[in-house]
């Protein structure tokens, strides 16, 4: 996160932006097992305020936000698609 912001201020002279996505927990080949079983489950349940894993298209729209002119006036964000986890500790 802090690489995200120190470029973005060193680059924003350049109109270049720096961005980044901050995922949370996305079911992928390396990890289907443990979040198929009971353990893993629980896991998310417990975890995550929404209760379920993120589905890789949930990346697509903050991408194309901070990829394209409709983020033209973001520079230094870090956003977390996340399904909560990053404030469940509220």
């Amino acid at each position: 996160m802090q690489l995200t912001k120190s470029l973005a201020l060193e680059l924003a002279r350049y109109k270049i932006r720096v961005n980044a996505l901050a995922p949370g927990y996305f079911k992928t080949e390396m990890n289907e097992a443990f979040f198929d079983s009971d353990k893993g489950i629980n896991y998310i349940r417990e975890l995550i305020p929404m209760r379920r894993l993120g589905e890789l298209h949930e990346l697509e729209g903050p991408f194309l936000l901070l990829a394209s002119d409709a983020g033209a006036f973001m520079t230094g964000s870090v956003m977390a698609v996340d399904g909560g986890q990053l404030v469940s500790s509220l």
